[in-house]
């Protein structure tokens, strides 16, 4: 009998994340968010990225700095406190902690994990406890215009194809042109910026609205039923 074992990270993905943006000096503006994004990236995840990897530069340092200082380590003109990063970077160890069962387990752990200390961001916590529902879903597709991850791969073929078609469509319609600021033009987007936070609550909303009838009028993000396709994940 076959059996498939998944590992997950359930917290410090986006400590991972940023030590493999700081190492693949991407930032959201390069080689793999290209590809992930279809090449399209916006004006202002751009300038977001640009200004990191500023702040990264003058703070810690590139990457690529101190790739080249490990392949010349054996150089007499590195400094003592070079040194001391090169070794800091190259011995030092990522503790992990590892919790055994279903995915079941795994998101109570992720909750009780990060509702203490640093509590999540409350619309980043509406997303993840209804990731499975179909409104999060959607947002999340019209705001990557049906590019980036994709929350509905579970779903068949040519209902993904209708998905990524259809994002891609309400995306331009909300949010083309893109704003530049200072704003000097009436042709603004309906929905304002890209920004991703601003921009998903925005999704949400609308998309809660534009389901809403005459007789219950609209119904709770959390009252949809989960999808059924995602739940086979």
């Amino acid at each position: 009998m076959d059996v498939t074992v998944v590992f997950a990270v359930i917290d410090g993905g986006h400590r991972l994340s940023v030590i493999r943006a700081w190492m693949e000096d991407d930032y959201g503006d390069g080689q793999i968010s290209h590809k992930l994004f279809g090449h399209d990236i916006s004006a202002e995840q751009k300038k977001a990225a640009e200004k990191t990897r500023k702040l990264v530069k003058e703070k810690i340092g590139a990457w690529s700095y101190y790739k080249s200082l490990l392949d010349d380590n054996d150089s007499d003109d590195i400094t003592p406190e070079q040194r001391k990063k090169l070794s800091t970077l190259t011995a030092r160890g990522l503790p992990v902690q590892w919790v055994k069962g279903d995915t079941e387990k795994a998101e109570t752990s992720f909750f009780n994990i990060n509702m203490k200390g640093t509590p999540l961001d409350p619309l980043e916590e509406l997303l993840l406890r209804n990731r499975k529902k179909p409104v999060p879903i959607a947002a999340r597709a019209i705001i990557r215009a049906g590019k980036g991850h994709r929350y509905w791969s579970s779903f068949d073929k040519i209902k993904t194809e209708v998905i990524e078609e259809q994002s891609l469509k309400l995306h331009r319609l909300l949010f083309d042109p893109e704003i530049k600021k200072p704003i000097k033009t009436l042709d603004l987007p309906l929905s304002g910026s890209k920004g991703i936070r601003t921009a998903i609550q925005i999704l949400i909303d609308f998309i809660l609205i534009a389901n809403a009838d005459q007789k219950n009028g609209v119904t709770k993000l959390d009252k949809y039923p989960d999808d059924v396709q995602v739940m086979v994940r």
